[in-house]
């Protein structure tokens, strides 16, 4: 049963940098959360994952994750929370610290094009061209399949709930989840961002890194919906103004 605590996605992402392992006596792992919670890759690509272990007041724990893939074959994930896209398909990939797991759902498509363009097999002999099937009475049209449209945007944190504060040199999550009539998650929706200042902090796949010290926005773009933007504020290391909890 999933602890009801506030999603913290202001930790620096202990998933890149192999994280800290738990001293003795320190607070327990009650829960930990992986952002995004899916994702989907085409065959080659690569991504990290973000974790937070948090204890049973909602602080952030620093700790070591170990890493899973429910199907290595579809993708692999090293030690430090990367993934590696291998064939089509659906795997779940879990990270575990302190007896707890959060996990991420991720589908791998195939690259269009591949092979097909250069008329060759995988092993780099040329392919025979197909023979032309016979001529076949037309068809009538078939209705297209109706695809889920976007009804609504999960945003995390809320724009309007004020500054998004991040630490010099750190990185900071922001979430955009497109949901359908359903109220369930859709992976496969595009969600374009950008920074009005690079210099001051740097976005890719909503996780934003401090650059240097200042304010600037990031904007999420989702077909169909208003941007929506965040401001944004990097503080030094050493700054007073703490990051709000989320």
């Amino acid at each position: 049963m999933p602890l009801n605590v506030p999603l913290r996605l202001v930790a620096v992402c202990l998933a890149l940098t192999g994280g800290v392992a738990l001293p003795a006596g320190a607070r327990q792992v009650a829960e930990v959360q992986v952002v995004p919670g899916a994702v989907t890759l085409r065959t080659g690509e690569r991504r990290p994952i973000l974790a937070t272990a948090f204890d049973a007041a909602g602080n952030v724990l620093s700790v070591r994750f170990t890493f899973a893939s429910s199907d290595t074959s579809v993708v692999a994930v090293d030690a430090t929370g990367a993934l590696l896209a291998r064939r089509p398909g659906l795997a779940r990939v879990e990270a575990r610290a302190g007896g707890r797991s959060g996990a991420v759902t991720v589908a791998v498509r195939g690259v269009e094009g591949a092979d097909g363009a250069t008329g060759r097999r995988s092993d780099g002999v040329a392919a025979e061209p197909p023979s032309r099937p016979a001529a076949e009475p037309p068809q009538p049209p078939q209705p297209s399949p109706a695809h889920p449209r976007v009804e609504s945007l999960l945003l995390e944190p809320g724009p309007r709930s004020g500054p998004v504060v991040v630490v010099l040199g750190s990185l900071r999550q922001l979430t955009v989840l497109p949901k359908d009539s359903a109220d369930a998650d859709m992976p496969g929706v595009a969600v374009g961002w950008e920074s009005a200042d690079s210099t001051i902090a740097r976005v890719e796949a909503g996780a934003v890194r401090g650059m240097g010290t200042g304010a600037t926005t990031v904007t999420a773009r989702v077909q169909g919906f208003r941007p929506v933007v965040w401001e944004v504020r990097v503080v030094p290391a050493d700054s007073t103004m703490a990051p709000p909890s989320r």
